[in-house]
C-alpha cells in the first residue's frame, strides 16, 4: 500500500486514492484495550455508526480478573475523552514508587508526581497542573471504560455510535471479502457475523 500511495504522489495525473468510510467496527476482546477503543470511537466524532465487542467469556467486563493497572499516558488520554473526573473518583493517585529488597534496603525511590510536573506537565497534567497518574484495579478501569463506551454518564451528550456487547462469542477466524469490501467474523460456535469495515483484536 505504501508503494501505491507513493506512486499516486509522484504522478499527479493518477486519481486520488480514497478510503471508504468506516461505519461498522468489530472489537475482539472486552479487556481494557478493547473498551478503550470503544470509548474513544463513541466519545470522539469518529463517524462510526456501530461498534460490536466480542468476548469469549460470559462475564463481558471480566470482573473476576484481578490485578492493578498503573496509568500515566493512559490517564491523560482518558482525561481527553472526558473521563478524568470519573477516573479520579475510582483510582488512587500515584505519587511515589519505592522498591526495596528483602533486607528493606531502598533500591528505588521515585517521585512520580514530581517528575511528571517537572518534565511532562503539558502532556501528563490536568489543566489545574495535577499529575494524571493513577493506580486503579482492572475491574474499576473496565467499569469506567464501559460507562464511556455505552454513554452511561447521564450528563453526557449521546453520539451517533451504537456500542453493543456479544458475550460467550469466541472469534476463531477473520475473513476479508475484497469484492464486498467487508470483513466477516467466524465464531467457535459456528455462527458468523458479516459486514464489518474494520476489525480490531
Amino acid at each position: 500500500m505504501f508503494a501505491l500511495l507513493l506512486f499516486a504522489v509522484v504522478l499527479p495525473s493518477v486519481a486520488a486514492i480514497t478510503t471508504p468510510p468506516i461505519s461498522r467496527v468489530a472489537i475482539v476482546g472486552s479487556g481494557p484495550a478493547g473498551l478503550s477503543l470503544a470509548a474513544a470511537l463513541n466519545t470522539l466524532d469518529s463517524q462510526v455508526r456501530e461498534v460490536v465487542i466480542y468476548e469469549a467469556r460470559e462475564d463481558v467486563l471480566q470482573t473476576s480478573l484481578g490485578g492493578g493497572v498503573q496509568l500515566t499516558g493512559g490517564a491523560s488520554i482518558l482525561n481527553k475523552l472526558g473521563l478524568g473526573d470519573l477516573l479520579h473518583q475510582r483510582a488512587q493517585p500515584l505519587k511515589r514508587v519505592i522498591a526495596r529488597n528483602t533486607r528493606e534496603d531502598i533500591l528505588l525511590d521515585l517521585d512520580v508526581a514530581g517528575l511528571i510536573q517537572q518534565r511532562a506537565s503539558r502532556e501528563l497534567c490536568s489543566e489545574s497542573r495535577q499529575p494524571l497518574c493513577y493506580s486503579i484495579m482492572r475491574d474499576d478501569l473496565q467499569d469506567v471504560l464501559d460507562q464511556a463506551s455505552l454513554n452511561k454518564d447521564e450528563g453526557k451528550a449521546t453520539t451517533a455510535t451504537s456500542v453493543k456487547f456479544m458475550n460467550s462469542k469466541e472469534v476463531v477466524s477473520v475473513k476479508e471479502d475484497i469484492d464486498a469490501g467487508s470483513v466477516t467474523l467466524e465464531m467457535k460456535d459456528g455462527s458468523r457475523e458479516a459486514g464489518f469495515d474494520m476489525v480490531f483484536g
